[in-house]
């Protein structure tokens, strides 16, 4: 069985984020939590089923089946784009700390338009690692000669 923790040590290794750096460390486990079930739910044709349960002893979530590296892939660009989606929905960080009209800081549209693109980008990629997920079959051979075969 995966841990949920394999996942998440991806994920963290995958990205920098200063909204998450703020938090607890029991808060980063409920995010990444909430983005891990968001992903996983994004995810439409999975080769195995990916359902999980939470161990009590050890105070983590296991998926049920065996999920492989390629399954682990697809949910951590779904698991990015609930990240990005996280941070663009976080209002204080959009809130202006200069009220004086002589002080100049960064353009917070930019900022916003950087992370929008960013988003659709993240979007785009996760579509296409699930395009090529289904490409093949649980072997690695091409799944166009399953179709007769």
């Amino acid at each position: 069985m995966v841990s949920f923790d394999i996942l998440y040590s991806q994920f963290l290794s995958s990205i920098s984020s200063y909204t998450l750096a703020q938090l607890s460390d029991s808060e980063i486990q409920e995010e990444l939590f909430n983005f891990a079930v968001r992903a996983i739910t994004s995810f439409k044709f999975p080769k195995v089923a990916l359902t999980y349960t939470f161990n009590e002893t050890e105070f983590q979530y296991y998926f049920d089946n065996n999920v492989t590296q390629k399954e682990l892939n697809v949910i951590l660009s779904y698991m990015k784009v609930a990240w990005i989606d996280y941070v663009i929905s976080k209002e204080e960080r959009f809130q202006n700390q200069y009220y004086d009209d002589n002080v100049r800081t960064f353009s917070i549209g930019n900022l916003l338009a950087q992370l929008n693109r960013l988003y659709e980008n993240l979007v785009e990629k996760a579509k296409n690692d699930e395009y090529n997920y289904g490409r093949v079959n649980s072997s690695g051979k091409p799944r166009i000669g399953d179709l007769n075969g």
